[in-house]
This record gives C-alpha cells, structure tokens and sequence, in this order.
C-alpha cells in the first residue's frame, strides 16, 4: 500500500485531505477507526487507479524501454540492469520510483562511484533507445546514487492542457505562497505546477529552435502574471516583432500596456528608449523618498511594476542598431526600479544575444535547439541540444542548478 501511496502522490494532497475528513465525520469519536477507514479507502483508491494505468499498456517500464513480453517495472529494471552491467560494470542496485508525464523514472545505486554521464550513449545503445531518451542525475545526499529516467513513447505521455494549467493557478491562490509577481514556468516530471516570483528572476531569456514549444511556453507564463499578479500594481507590455496572433488572446485585459500588443520592432526599439527613461525617473523617485527599491516607495506615490516581453528578439536587434543598449541599460538598473525583462528567441546566437547582454540576464530558459554551442549561449552549459520539443526545457532561476520541466499546452 505505501508503494501505492508514492507512486499515485501526483494525485495530490488536497484529495487526501478530502479522503480524510469524511473518515473523521464517519467516525467522529472512534480515532482508531477513522484511521482504519482512512486508509481501507486510500488503498481501494490507490488500486483502481494503478491498474488504470496498466491497462494503458505502452504506458508501462516495459514498453516504454521497447521490451518484449516484458510486463512488469521488475523486468524492466532487470533489462536497464544487464545494459548497466555491459557498460560500467556490476554493482548497481535498481527501483522503479514512478511513471511520469512523459520518462519512467528508476534510481540506481551502485556501490562504488560512477560517472554515469560518461556511459549514457553506451548505455541508451544497449536498451536500443536514441540518446535523448534517457536523461540521467546524480541524487545528491545519497552515497552513488542517480536518477535514470527512459522516455516512454509519445501516445503514452500525460497531456497538460488549459484545464490542467487553470487547475495549477487555483492550487497557487489557495497555496500559503505570496510572490510579488507569481509565474508558472512548467511543471516537474511528477506532474506537480512549478511556480516562481519573476520578481526575482529579475530579467529572463529564452531560447529555442521553432517548433520547439518556445512561444506556448511564454504565453502561460504570460498567461499566469495575467491571472495571479495584482492588477491594479501591474503593467505587461508585449512586443511581438513579427505579424502573429500567438498573443491576441491577452488583447483585452486590463493591465495589457496600452490594451495592445506590440508587432511592429521598430516601435518596439521606441517603447524601450522610452522605459529606459521611466527606469530614470523611478530612480529619481527613490531618491526622493530614500528608498533602495521600488518597494520601499509609499504606496500613493509607488508606481506600478512592470514586465516587459519581447518575442522575436534576433528581429528587434536587426531592425534597430540601438535596441541592445537600451535592453542592457534595463537589465543592469531596472531591478530596483520595478521593471523586469522576459526576452525570447529562435536564433539563440552571438549577435542575438551578447555577452553584454547575457550577462545581465541571470534567467535562463532553453527549449530544444539544434547545436551544443547554442545551448551554451543560453544556458552557459550543454543539455539542450538533447532535449525532445513539444515544450521540455532547461530553468536555470537567478543563476541557480538547472532544471528540467515541461510545458503546459495553452
């Protein structure tokens, strides 16, 4: 029952929560039996949605490691253990922790160390899987032990669409959680929403190649600073520099800059002269109430915060000559001032995005690209080049260890 418990969590604490108090109105003066009900209930739970999800059939560690007569997650680790032993040698002890949105994900444990990322092709040639369906990480806390997570085969993966996404903005309104300015940024192998202050990104860059899931993945992020920031002490501006309606669909609420969307990159370069100068008069502002951040301003005088969204950058850089130093100006001071940076891009390059530039960006996003060099762009380290597309990507929050998530479909 406690394998069950664990690996049906994603099902979520409020459920159990809810299992839980009408135990306790069952059985209002009995604890003993409120317990023993409790948990009749959770293990009858637990059941029928576990052979829910074996009668899916390819969603099983089996096929998804495209094993023959192969049913169980035992065989399945059987088969990962003969391809570990061939490679890096005896010792690894394996358990199947549980099937995620799109990897089966197993731990491993040898008893010596192992520099597991030195044999991943070797061992992906051995289950006879491509490379970039195996992702691999050490656990840290415990002595030689890793992650190994095997990409099931994509009609077996879990869909996250608008109903999951609105579902993860309800858990954030009644979650303790108070960000200044709340945004989803995917959600974990588990299925569980991710959610961070941008405040503290404080300026953002994203990167992917087209079809990578780059624009899906702004617009619910957009779409959770849309939802879940204070309206009355938020403006969003979007700047989209080509003719699209990826973002029509934010053209009428009410903390849209202007009630528009930009697409025009030559007004785009204006609108950011312009905030250029915005960012000097708050500083002014400070100054005058002897404030070290916008925050610190009395709330009848404080102006509203501000995000401020370009999406196609490499399009703005070309059509202006001066965008990048009023982009660098903004990410070096605007911080304290209030505003804050979310810059996208299919052509993750030295020209799009510069040294200068990077550098004052300490939020790295990286979707799938094409070449290492350019995930070392983004990221300052490889690993997106072996990502899948259809939203998966690298979060590397203020500088901090990458992480990987996947994006809801909104």
């Amino acid at each position: 029952m406690y394998k069950l418990i664990a690996d049906l969590w994603h099902t979520g604490a409020l459920g159990l929560h809810a299992f839980w108090e009408r135990c306790r109105q069952f059985k209002p003066d009995d604890d003993l039996a409120q317990r023993q009900a409790f948990l009749n209930e959770l293990a009858e739970l637990a059941v029928k949605n576990s052979r829910g999800r074996q009668s899916m059939g390819k969603n099983s560690f089996s096929d998804s490691l495209h094993a023959e007569n192969t049913e169980t997650p035992d065989a399945a680790c059987i088969k990962l253990k003969t391809a570990l032993d061939k490679t890096v040698g005896k010792g690894g002890t394996i358990q199947p922790e549980y099937g995620g949105v799109r990897y089966d994900c197993l731990r491993v444990q040898f008893d010596r160390y192992v520099d597991l990322e030195k044999y991943h092709s070797q061992i992906c040639s051995e289950l006879g899987i491509g490379d970039n369906e195996m992702r691999c990480g050490r656990i840290c806390g415990e002595a030689n032990t890793w992650h190994i997570n095997i990409l099931r085969p994509q009609d077996t993966w879990r869909q996250y669409g608008q109903d999951e996404f609105q579902t993860a903005l309800q858990q954030y309104r009644a979650s303790a959680r108070q960000f200044r300015l709340p945004v989803c940024i995917g959600l974990d192998e588990r299925g569980e929403p991710v959610f961070q202050d941008f405040a503290t990104a404080p300026h953002v860059m994203v990167g992917g190649e087209t079809g990578s899931g780059k624009s899906v993945l702004i617009r619910s992020m957009l779409a959770s600073l849309f939802e879940l920031a204070p309206q009355n002490e938020t403006e969003i501006v979007v700047c989209y520099c080509k003719v699209s309606a990826d973002f029509a669909v934010f053209k009428d609420r009410p903390n849209l800059w202007q009630g528009r969307i930009v697409s025009d990159a030559e007004e785009a370069a204006e609108i950011l002269s312009s905030f250029a100068d915005e960012m000097d008069k708050r500083y002014r502002l400070m100054d005058e109430y002897g404030a070290k951040d916008i925050a610190e301003v009395p709330q009848h005088a404080r102006p509203k915060y501000v995000v401020i969204v370009i999406d196609e950058l490499a399009d703005l850089i070309d059509v202006s000559s001066e965008a990048e130093g009023h982009l660098v100006r903004l990410a070096q001071k605007a911080r304290s001032a209030g505003m804050y940076l979310l810059l996208a891009t299919q052509r993750p390059d030295a020209k799009t995005l510069s040294g200068r530039l990077r550098d004052n960006l300490p939020t790295k996003i990286a979707l799938k690209i094409g070449k290492r060099q350019s995930s070392e762009i983004i990221l300052g380290e490889r690993g997106a080049e072996n990502l899948t597309d259809k939203g998966d990507h690298l979060v590397k929050w203020n500088n901090g260890v990458a992480q990987f998530l996947h994006g809801y479909n909104v």
